[in-house]
């Protein structure tokens, strides 16, 4: 596991392209919603705690995120996510680990310019957070 760094929005401004913006408000366009699921808290079978993401962290993304898409969705709460389950599978009982996330969500344009972003998104705070899966979820969605 990486030492662990503040996230750096910067590196997504290359992505930002105007394809990926979503036509929200056009009756009946399909649009790809993104869900980011950000760690923020882990607590190891032993007890360890260990903060991940910062409330910082959580805002410099989503600020990006909504200067980029125009707009973002996040709970009220944070966090607002629980997982829990093994690290390494194949040792479920040494790994098992509780994970708080914060989300947010954004409404991009069909487009690959938007899977792209994405990735560069997953690729920042797998790297930042020291993190080995940053889970980003895509629906199609239709605005009606």
């Amino acid at each position: 596991m990486a030492t662990p760094r503040p996230v750096n929005p910067d590196v997504l401004n290359p992505y930002a392209v105007t394809e990926m913006r979503p036509q929200i408000g056009a009756e009946g366009v399909r649009v790809w919603r993104y869900t980011v699921l950000i760690p923020v808290e882990q607590i190891l079978a032993d007890g360890t705690e260990r903060q991940v993401a910062t409330a910082q962290d959580r805002n410099d993304l989503e600020v990006r995120l909504a200067d980029h898409f125009g707009g973002v969705t996040v709970p009220l709460t944070v966090p607002g996510l629980r997982g829990f389950g093994p690290r390494v599978p194949q040792i479920p009982d040494e790994s098992r680990e509780l994970n708080r996330h914060a989300s947010v969500s954004v409404y991009a344009a069909v487009h690959e310019a938007s899977d792209a972003y994405f990735r560069a998104v997953r690729m920042e705070l797998q790297d930042a957070l020291g993190e080995g899966v940053i889970l980003i979820e895509r629906q199609d969605v239709m605005l009606v």
